[in-house]
């Protein structure tokens, strides 16, 4: 990260944080045998929640730094009043040191389990324990939907039932907390976002950097850094991949 943004990040009241897909770094893992094909595999296995794991693990195989560079980002905002939204759902958010009060996950977790069918009595925490061994390889029961039965799954948004509500009390906090930011000195840090989920963290930044003219929007990505015209001379577009350039890489 350079000089100027860190010291806009310092000079700030308060601090949006933005994470997208480059930090699952798939970059890293173009040409390796057991990456190409692995959604079609797990479609065919019905296994296809089970994606944000195996590309994490796959991840730190290929030696990523992207826990690295989340790391750094959470040490510059330590102590300051901030929030966080990701889109990465296997696991990689939560290890970083974020106050977990201060952060959103809304594409799903490695915390939260649910019924494959949705059923509302299915949705439940996962335990250290199981945490440990999914982040491991093993393959292990979550348990069975106290409602229908049903082998318990990971909650995220490749599940085909996607159970939303194992993140809507989040929401609910980052939404109450934004609603705070307005004539705020506020530093929004979008980081690695492309166009996966656009109306999730990229869209509504750019808003709420519109509408709170003390806002400044830093957006770094290796293609997708570009900026709107109605935010020329509050926002900065870089375009470098955002785990380089949280730790300084050329």
């Amino acid at each position: 990260m350079d000089a100027e943004t860190k010291d806009r990040i310092l000079q700030a009241e308060m601090v949006l944080i933005g994470v997208g897909g480059e930090f699952e770094d798939r970059r890293l893992l173009k040409g390796n045998p057991s990456y190409e094909g692995l959604v079609q595999e797990l479609e065919e296995k019905g296994l296809l929640f089970c994606l944000p794991l195996r590309l994490r693990r796959m991840q730190e195989q290929a030696g990523s730094r992207a826990l690295e560079a989340l790391k750094e980002a959470a040490g510059l905002v330590q102590g300051r009043n901030y929030f966080v939204i990701g889109t990465c759902a296997g696991g990689i958010l939560e290890e970083a040191g974020f106050d977990r009060g201060r952060l959103v996950m809304p594409c799903g977790s490695l915390e939260k389990k649910q019924c494959p069918m949705g059923c509302p009595g299915g949705l439940g925490e996962i335990s250290g324990r199981e945490r440990a061994a999914l982040m491991a390889g093993k393959e292990i029961s979550l348990g069975l939907c106290p409602e229908c039965g049903r082998e318990l799954v990971l909650n995220n948004i490749f599940q085909e039932k996607y159970d939303e509500r194992g993140y809507r009390e989040d929401w609910a906090r980052y939404t109450n907390w934004l609603k705070g930011t307005l004539n705020k000195r506020l530093c929004i840090l979008e980081l690695g976002v492309g166009m996966e989920y656009p109306g999730v963290i990229r869209w509504p930044f750019e808003t709420a950097a519109f509408y709170n003219q003390k806002a400044f929007l830093v957006r770094v990505h290796e293609k997708l850094y570009q900026l709107p015209e109605n935010l020329k001379g509050r926002g900065r577009g870089i375009g470098r991949n955002a785990v380089d350039w949280m730790l300084g890489r050329d």
